[in-house]
């Protein structure tokens, strides 16, 4: 882009003084975005209103004119969503790259609209009013409120399946996933109570740093990080089962009656258990993660991860795990480059721990015109679950699974289904998804 120079007034926290300064700017070309909506008889979306977001404080609004066209000019380049909608239609939307070089063509076609309606009710089945219901689907999402028996309804949906989020006062908000148009949606929110409590040694020194996951009736399970050694948690009403877990000790799993407010926590130590990892040709195996549990998708950045990452293997493929309870530990070990496998810790391990090269999946994702489509999420779901972003050629590829049947799901507008794949040991396989 080109170079501008020019003055900035610039303010100083530490004096309060206010002066200017040289400044060098770069000007940014602007990319243009143009298209046609369509209804959903395929006749011209006339007056159809086109929202663009590029990033910027506001997004762009145009209207469309009597043959669907709409043009947006002054786009920031890079990727940019562009959605649609009009009276009496559902909601499409799609995301595009613009580019200063050339136009960019976007063709929206409004579906027939869709709808969603239901009762948000506490745990007895009372209505809840004035609860707030979100629906959000790959079009964007609308909010909208209960009635006095917290019955609501929303039309004009785009295309489904969508994800319902609703909130009361004093209720622990609930989340459905996956719920198709034109139907039914019940939302049960249980009432909050308030558990405090603390986290200790048997030496009754305070535990630093520890999660607890919370498991309730009708809620999702929920993560917290505390630290030293106090915690607060807002649980429903049912009785919920608490997993406490800390680096370096054995974990605790308690259950909380309805009617408890307030806990004292007491970790153990643990025993102390070594291992080695081996590749398939028995040579020691360095890098490899030994992760608490058989999750079979692997968060290694979540604010958690201190309790889950137990240990790595050092150059000679050999590790130490602290804080294994005397009935053993389940843990997985995970490789890049290596499927992952389940095995059980206890002091009584001896023999090592072999690994088998995991398979390959590379894919391009492109439009159906053979455009490849850059930045768009890709999951891949099976024996386990891995996550990809397409590079500027829209390919993606993940490494280390395991063979079987893999579901591939493009996280983009233009694709609601998915495409399986079988996926070998040690070999690579390739999917086009468009």
């Amino acid at each position: 882009g080109r170079k501008a120079s020019g003055n900035a007034l610039v303010h100083s926290p530490s004096t309060g003084i206010l002066a200017t300064a040289p400044v060098d700017l770069v000007l940014t070309a602007a990319a243009e975005v143009r298209g046609t909506v369509l209804l959903p008889t395929g006749a011209p979306a006339a007056a159809a209103l086109v929202e663009l977001d590029d990033g910027q404080p506001s997004p762009q609004r145009r209207r469309c004119d009597s043959a669907g066209r709409f043009t947006c000019n002054g786009v920031m380049p890079g990727q940019v969503r562009v959605v649609a909608h009009a009276p009496g239609t559902g909601m499409a939307a799609t995301i595009a790259m613009a580019t200063a070089a050339n136009p960019v063509e976007v063709n929206l076609s409004l579906p027939a609209p869709g709808w969603l309606a239901g009762q948000v009710t506490d745990g007895r089945g009372v209505g809840l009013s004035g609860a707030s219901v979100r629906v959000m689907g790959p079009w964007g999402e609308l909010v909208t409120y209960g009635d006095a028996d917290g019955r609501f309804a929303l039309g004009g949906l785009g295309a489904g399946p969508v994800s319902v989020a609703a909130r009361a006062p004093g209720h622990r908000p609930a989340l459905k996933e996956m719920v198709p148009l034109n139907s039914e949606v019940p939302l049960v929110l249980v009432r909050e109570r308030q558990v405090t409590g603390r986290v200790c040694l048997a030496s009754g020194e305070a535990v630093a740093r520890f999660v607890i996951t919370a498991t309730q009736p009708n809620l999702p399970e929920e993560s917290n990080v505390f630290e030293n050694g106090r915690f607060e948690l807002l649980l429903g009403e049912a009785e919920t089962s608490l997993e406490i877990l800390a680096e370096g000790l054995a974990p605790c799993t308690i259950h909380v009656l309805p009617n408890t407010r307030s806990l004292n926590i007491t970790l153990d130590s643990g025993d102390a258990v070594s291992g080695l990892v081996v590749d398939d040709q028995g040579e020691p195996l360095p890098g490899v993660a030994i992760l608490r549990g058989t999750a079979r998708e692997e968060d290694l950045l979540s604010d958690t991860s201190f309790v889950r990452v137990l240990s790595m293997t050092d150059v000679t493929g050999r590790f130490t795990v602290r804080g294994v309870p005397d009935s053993g530990l389940t843990v997985t070990l995970s490789h890049p480059d290596y499927a992952p496998r389940h095995v059980s810790l206890a002091a009584t391990t001896k023999r090592p721990f072999q690994l088998s090269p995991g398979g390959r999946l590379r894919g391009r994702v492109a439009s159906a015109d053979g455009t490849p489509l850059v930045g768009v999420g890709v999951v891949v779901e099976g024996p386990v679950v891995r996550r990809a972003t397409t590079d500027a050629s829209g390919v993606f590829a993940v490494r280390g699974l395991a063979a079987g049947t893999y579901a591939v799901n493009a996280l983009h507008p233009a694709f609601a289904g998915v495409i399986e794949v079988e996926v070998s040991a040690a070999e690579t396989t390739w999917v086009d998804v468009r």
